[in-house]
């Protein structure tokens, strides 16, 4: 399977199509001081894909970070500067949050697929009404049973993603979850 995948065009007409529609039907989402802020379909360019964008120096590095995987695209960055990916060389597209710290990459998956991601955005687009500020989320904070049934559909939808930082990222408090060695 690796050797197919290695040799098909990297994204394919199929992945380009797929992310065109996802990242022109969808806008930025937040709750309180958490948010997910996507690129335009526009900005992806093929001559991208591997290249890792370090906000803190702004700076492009390109292939040269340990763990920045070679077929991944930015599209979007989260609350913290954080990419977020996705793996071209996967056929469902995974949905990877990376973070740059002292020249590595520490990264999680986030999404099993880019339709989980779809759907898990959609999900927390509804959460988000009238909790998309952090004045907002403090006059109607999320109830645990909202945060357990969001959370129980994550899972249902992403087996092999890691709920964690889906977890912080409707605890508001906005702090990075990556294993830092």
């Amino acid at each position: 399977m690796d050797e197919l995948i290695a040799s098909m065009e990297i994204p394919s007409v199929e992945q380009k199509s797929k992310l065109k529609n996802f990242l022109n039907n969808i806008d930025f989402t937040a709750i309180g001081y958490n948010s997910l802020e996507f690129h335009p379909f526009d900005l992806l360019r093929d001559e991208l894909i591997g290249i890792c964008w370090c906000y803190t120096s702004g700076i492009y590095i390109k292939n040269n970070l340990e763990g920045w995987g070679e077929k991944w695209q930015i599209i979007a960055s989260d609350w913290n500067l954080n990419a977020v990916v996705v793996d071209l060389t996967t056929e469902d597209m995974k949905v990877i949050s990376t973070i740059f710290n002292n020249g590595k990459i520490y990264n999680q998956i986030i999404a099993d697929s880019l339709d989980a991601f779809k759907e898990t955005i959609s999900s927390l687009k509804e959460l988000s009404i009238n909790r998309d500020s952090p004045s907002l989320i403090e006059q109607n904070p999320i109830h645990q049973y909202e945060k357990d049934s969001f959370l129980l559909n994550f899972k249902k939808l992403n087996k092999e993603s890691s709920v964690a930082y889906w977890e912080n990222f409707l605890t508001g408090f906005g702090e990075d979850i990556y294993p830092m060695s």
